[in-house]
């Protein structure tokens, strides 16, 4: 693996672990809809960064997971935290 791309690496795990960590503080110190739906996408984002990481080094391989030629779970981690924004976004547009 190229240097480069190792310190993106640490860099989406440290940063992503920072807002994850501040996500489930904030989970816990409100009660809003809005807010915590915008702090779950955090967390989701997050576990997709975990996942790209072990399947880059190899320790996960699911390429059984496969719908029209797209891997599913990399297409869960890409599209439900933007729909957990869009949701929290939503709500407190509505408002």
């Amino acid at each position: 693996m190229i240097t480069a791309q190792i310190v993106m690496f640490v860099l989406k795990l440290l940063l992503g672990g920072a807002a994850a960590f501040l996500a489930m503080i904030l989970w816990n110190k409100t009660g809003d809809g809005a807010w915590i739906s915008i702090a779950a996408g955090i967390i989701v984002q997050f576990a997709g960064s975990i996942y790209r990481l072990l399947v880059d080094f190899g320790i996960l391989g699911l390429q059984n997971a496969v719908l029209l030629g797209i891997s599913v779970p990399e297409a869960l981690f890409e599209v439900v935290p933007l729909v957990f924004f869009i949701t929290g976004l939503l709500i407190l547009i509505k408002r």
